[in-house]
């Protein structure tokens, strides 16, 4: 009688295959997840993109790009200037209570959202009457509208880099139904704004706008070298240095972190404050360096930062994207607020956040 024979395998043999297919899995992995960065790198691109297409669209309305935060100037938002910021006038008053001088007021990225396919957030939020009036409407012991609050913090993803992991509402600031702002929390006096991980850029330097501009009809812009600050008005022809050559944005990650412990908390959409405490200014602009290790002073704070390796990306004034390393020529010296003064423009990253300072960039 014949024996049968039975095909099969060893177990050396069967954890041969195993060890192949791990070997296969773990070369395959990396790659798989450098392409998904490399399509979240492309998103954020062409959400810088977009953003600069819309600075030029309200450019060709209002004959310049959008303040950084608007206390007046009409002529350049639509809005009339009572409306632009809270100043503690008696016409300003809400709900019986007087709004405090360390106001705050709507920045650049809520006078672009017509031109982002967002007329209805921009009709939401009511950008033609005062911001504290939209705040005082959705708090709790304000009108407690919370159809209105989930509109307004709904995530923009336009606005969002997908690379960066960070909340959907601001957890550095919340602003106060009276005109001011406090440090994040959740009392029924206070609203979260959406994070957006893209800012305004406002000088070099690590600066940022001045700590105590307020409504005044006197109220002058203060200095900046970058095309945006408080009530700027920078027209194509105000940047001498060619708009190829000047940024515009650029990334600020809500989950950097610069020190082993402390993070970045990413930009506020719609609205913007100063009081005595200048690091406000870090949700809505930047300048200076890009992705500071290991300092816990304002030059991390100010600074622009994003979970790219390697560096950040920038939409320029002439609409163009670029990747800027984060070991571009960089040297800048003092933080602060307020006016820059005469303080030295000596490098590449320098050149490419001041508009006017006359100096040639070559190749970045």
């Amino acid at each position: 009688m014949a024996l049968r024979t039975r095909s099969g395998f060893t177990i050396v043999e069967l954890l041969v295959v195993i060890a192949i297919i791990s070997l296969l899995i773990a070369m395959l992995l990396p790659a798989v997840q450098q392409a998904r960065e490399a399509a979240r790198i492309s998103q954020c691109k062409n959400n810088l993109k977009q953003i600069g297409l819309a600075m030029h669209n309200y450019h060709d309305n209002f004959a310049t790009f959008p303040p950084g935060v608007c206390t007046k100037e009409p002529e350049t938002t639509g809005v009339a200037r009572e409306k632009l910021c809270d100043s503690g006038a008696a016409h300003l008053q809400i709900g019986g209570t007087s709004i405090s001088a360390s106001a705050y007021g709507w920045t650049w990225n809520a006078f672009i959202l017509p031109y982002m396919d967002q007329a209805n957030l921009y009709q939401t939020l009511d950008v033609a009457n005062a911001p504290n009036e939209m705040v005082y409407d959705v708090v709790v012991n304000g009108n407690n509208n919370t159809a209105r609050l989930e509109q307004i913090q709904q995530p923009l993803s336009m606005m969002r880099c997908p690379s960066d992991p960070g909340p959907d509402l601001s957890q550095a600031f919340s602003f106060h139904r009276t005109g001011t702002i406090a440090g994040h929390n959740t009392t029924n006096d206070l609203m979260d704004l959406p994070v957006t991980n893209y800012v305004a850029c406002h000088s070099n330097n690590h600066y940022v706008p001045h700590a105590t501009w307020n409504c005044s009809v006197n109220a002058r812009p203060e200095n900046h070298h970058g095309v945006f600050g408080v009530n700027s008005k920078t027209r194509i022809r105000d940047i001498t240095d060619g708009t190829s050559s000047t940024i515009l944005v650029g990334e600020k990650s809500a989950n950097f972190i610069y020190d082993g412990t402390s993070s970045h908390v990413g930009g506020i959409l719609f609205l913007s404050s100063y009081t005595s405490n200048s690091h406000q200014g870090r949700t809505n602009f930047a300048s200076g360096g890009i992705n500071i290790y290991g300092d816990t002073s304002a030059s991390t704070l100010f600074s622009f930062s994003s979970p790219h390796v390697g560096g950040a990306q920038f939409v320029f004034a002439d609409g163009s994207v670029h990747f800027l390393n984060e070991n571009i020529e960089f040297d800048g010296v003092g933080t602060g607020s307020g006016n820059q003064g005469t303080a030295s423009i000596s490098t590449l990253l320098e050149y490419l956040e001041c508009m006017a300072d006359g100096h040639v960039t070559g190749s970045f």
